[in-house]
């Protein structure tokens, strides 16, 4: 697992997202007993991060009928923010765009300007989350 840092008012809403890639809202049949990609662990003390728990090795399949808008709309305002560059934006929308109906790894999506902060587990509870 590798551990994400990332704001924590879009934290839930991300994870969110990316399951919506595998199976769009408008599929998901009652039964579906998740609707998070991943884990989200949030810090006791500091309130504006959380960290996403993501499979290193798990793919995820992108569903012919998804709608990536929401994930990207959630990346544009990190672009707004200056967390991302438009060009690391476009380059995901691009990967997002040739994998429709194919399986990928998020993991593998991530920018590299983030990669500086991704975390281990053992490096996630020196910064104090419980993990």
């Amino acid at each position: 697992m590798i551990y994400i840092p990332i704001a924590r008012a879009v934290a839930e809403s991300f994870s969110e997202s990316l399951f919506k890639l595998a199976i769009p809202s408008h599929l998901r049949s009652p039964s579906t007993v998740t609707s998070k990609y991943c884990d989200v662990i949030h810090h006791d003390d500091v309130n504006q991060f959380s960290l996403l728990v993501m499979p290193e090795d798990v793919t995820l399949p992108i569903h012919v009928a998804a709608d990536p808008s929401e994930l990207i709309a959630l990346l544009n305002q990190f672009v707004v923010d200056e967390k991302i560059t438009q060009q690391e934006l476009d380059d995901i929308i691009a990967a997002l765009q040739a994998l429709s109906g194919q399986r990928f790894n998020p993991a593998q999506l991530i920018p590299q300007s983030w990669l500086p902060y991704v975390m281990t587990r053992e490096q996630a509870e020196l910064a104090g989350y419980v993990v």
